[in-house]
C-alpha cells in the first residue's frame, strides 16, 4: 500500500469513528456540531481525491495521530474567520441586478397558460391538398 492509500485508509477509519459518535448523539447536539462535522467531511473528501497533495505532505500527514482530524481542525480555523463573509454576501447581492433567465420549461408553461395559440392562416398550397 503506497502512502496515498495509507493516508486515505486512515482518514476513512477516522471518519467511521466520528460517524459512530454522531449517530449516538441527539439531533440537537448534531446541529451544534454542524461546522465540525462539515469540516471533517470536507477534509475527508479532499484527502480522498488526493488533489494537489505533495508526497512530502502525505508523509508528514502520516506522522500525525489522526490526519483527518488535524486537517479538519485547520480547515475549521479558516471557516471560523468571518472576515471573508462580507465578500460572499456582496457577491450574492450583486446578483440581484443580473437578468433572470427563465428555463425553457417555464417559458412553455407561461405560453400554455396564456391560452391556446391562434391557428395560422392556411396557404393556397395547403388548401389545394
Amino acid at each position: 500500500m503506497d502512502n496515498y492509500e495509507q493516508l486515505f485508509a486512515r482518514a476513512g477509519s477516522s471518519l467511521k469513528k466520528h460517524r459512530a459518535t454522531w449517530l449516538a448523539q441527539t439531533p440537537e447536539a448534531l446541529i451544534g456540531q454542524a461546522k465540525e462535522i462539515a469540516a471533517l467531511q470536507d477534509a475527508h473528501e479532499y484527502l480522498a481525491q488526493g488533489r494537489g497533495i505533495d508526497p512530502e505532505d502525505v508523509d508528514y500527514l502520516l506522522t500525525l495521530e489522526d490526519p483527518l482530524q488535524a486537517a479538519a481542525d485547520h480547515w475549521l480555523k479558516r471557516l471560523d474567520d468571518l472576515s471573508d463573509f462580507s465578500f460572499a454576501l456582496d457577491e450574492l447581492c450583486r446578483c440581484r441586478s443580473a437578468p433572470i433567465r427563465k428555463s425553457v420549461l417555464a417559458q412553455l408553461q407561461e405560453k400554455g397558460a396564456a391560452g391556446p395559440s391562434k391557428p395560422h392562416a392556411t396557404t393556397k398550397e395547403q388548401e389545394a391538398r
